[in-house]
């Protein structure tokens, strides 16, 4: 009799701690949903101010969405004789659309959450490189090469 109450308690014990972590699991669920649709809007990838006067623009796609970029000076060319050129980046861009992109939570598996690139156009998603971005400066590198081979090849031909 005693080894059927204590497997009928132990069976009961493991129903309810069943129950409770399947309850926890699904108040987090309904929290990360909540989160889902908050977005964060993207921004420029460069520490300068977008430039007054642009020399020259540019595409790149890297991080598989579209980046642009402008090359020039703050100021407007009547004063900006010593200043220095510079790149300036902003983006992402959805590289179907051209459209803005957003920052988005979403789950990804029961527990866990990763950061996605949305278009609100086209609803496409596209991988955050969380790592990998850092503070954006492998974004304006990136672009600055881009910009400078497209005026070492508009100086040549």
């Amino acid at each position: 009799m005693l080894p059927t109450v204590i497997a009928i308690s132990l069976v009961v014990s493991v129903l309810v701690y069943l129950g409770l972590f399947g309850f926890a699991v699904s108040q987090y669920r309904s929290s990360r949903q909540q989160q889902q649709t908050e977005t964060v809007d993207p921004h420029s990838f460069s520490a300068k101010d977008q430039p007054e006067t642009v020399y020259t623009t540019a595409e790149l796609e890297y991080f598989d969405v579209l980046w642009q970029g402008e090359y020039g000076k703050w100021r407007s060319s009547d004063y900006s004789a010593n200043d220095t050129a510079y790149t300036y980046v902003h983006g992402p861009y959805c590289p179907h659309d051209k459209h803005a992109l957003g920052i988005q939570t979403v789950p990804k598996w029961v527990i866990l959450t990763e950061h996605v690139w949305v278009c609100d156009a086209c609803d496409r998603t596209y991988p955050y490189p969380d790592e990998e971005l850092g503070d954006g400066t492998i974004i304006e590198r990136a672009m600055h090469r881009r910009i400078k081979r497209k005026r070492q090849a508009n100086q040549s031909g």
